[in-house]
């Protein structure tokens, strides 16, 4: 990540294709471009590491960020941003960490309004600081649904884990009743169904159906 050198000003003008400055004229506009500062980041660089205090707003101009969040020791792709469009205004504003990293999927262009002059100008420009507040309850959501979904599919992970095990292990079939592994497949089949929605691979939900139809045999043949 790199800041341009030699650069020439940020100008209303780069700056008016981003939708947080709908709200507000060039004169306006124009305290914010006073502030910004120009960065650059080539394919596959870091543009915001994760789990540290937010630098300011950043104004992605040119180019598309891949976000990835952490599962555990893991980083998960989840969705990306595309130019014109504004990142970390919310966790800037509260003065929380992002938690999300952020890294160039293409060449990109950006510029950074650091923290105190990015807080400054958004409590001075209400109509700013409105827009910046309607995201908080979307990107709260956000981020709970994925945490939502990696626990569920974690889940659905050790289902199918003990279900392989029943299935090679007859010993241990044997001491399982019918009825109780009847009961559990059923409740395999609906989280198949449930977690196919919420975006498991359908490969792996393939995989985990085998697994059922495979028990459900062995089932029927008791």
């Amino acid at each position: 990540m790199s800041a341009e050198s030699a650069a020439r000003p940020v100008t209303v003008a780069d700056l008016r294709p981003v939708d947080l400055f709908d709200d507000i004229d060039d004169a306006a506009l124009s305290e914010w471009a006073a502030e910004a500062q120009w960065r650059t980041a080539e394919p596959g660089e870091v543009v915001i590491p994760g789990d540290e205090p937010a630098r300011g707003l950043w104004c992605l101009l040119e180019g598309s960020l891949q976000t990835f969040v952490r599962d555990g020791d893991r980083l998960e792709p989840v969705n990306h941003q595309d130019a014109p469009t504004w990142i970390g205004a919310v966790p800037t504003l509260t003065e929380t960490p992002i938690t999300a990293r952020m890294v160039a999927l293409t060449a990109a262009r950006l510029v950074l309004i650091p923290a105190p002059e990015f807080r400054r100008l958004a409590l001075a420009h209400p109509a700013v600081h409105r827009k910046i507040m309607l995201q908080v309850r979307p990107v709260v959501a956000r981020f709970a649904a994925i945490q939502q979904n990696h626990e569920r599919l974690a889940a659905l992970g050790t289902m199918a884990a003990g279900l392989a095990h029943e299935l090679n292990n007859p010993a241990s079939a044997a001491r399982r009743s019918a009825a109780d592994l009847a009961e559990a497949l059923g409740m395999i089949g609906s989280a198949i169904r449930e977690f196919t929605d919420a975006g498991i691979e359908r490969e792996d939900a393939a995989r985990i159906a085998d697994l059922r139809e495979r028990a459900l045999r062995q089932c029927a043949a008791r």
